[in-house]
């Protein structure tokens, strides 16, 4: 299962490591919004690989049961967490690595999105 967990995060980091100035603020976006995709899209294999490895022991046509099978989902669990933990270490390694300006579009946008929610929540209550 290391090899796997280790592929999906090797492919991730070439796009993640590259650093690239930027023309415009939207070009920035762009590249941080398709290696956040990418990021995303390299958890969702390693969760994945990690549920199919796991998935016939504990649902297959003799599936464990008992203290075999809480070790079982023990190990699961234990390596859908590694995947997790990977996957926000490098988004927040990412978004740490962002320029203020794309800080500042992302609080501008959660402010209008909450703003906004706020309207939808007072038109509810009226």
């Amino acid at each position: 299962m290391k090899r796997y967990v280790i592929a999906a995060l090797v492919v991730a980091t070439p796009v993640g490591c590259a650093v690239k100035k930027h023309d415009t603020l939207g070009d920035e976006l762009s590249q941080f919004r398709n290696t956040r995709s990418l990021y995303s899209k390299a958890f969702q294999r390693c969760d994945y690989l990690v549920t199919e490895k796991y998935h016939s022991r504990l649902y297959g046509l003799t599936p464990l049961e008992g203290a075999e099978r809480r070790e079982v989902e023990a190990a699961a669990r234990a390596e859908h967490a590694i995947c997790a933990t990977n996957y926000e270490r490098k988004s927040a390694d990412l978004w740490e690595a962002q320029s203020p300006e794309v800080h500042a579009f992302y609080e501008k946008r959660r402010d209008e999105l909450h703003k906004e929610q706020r309207a939808i929540n007072a038109e509810v209550l009226k």
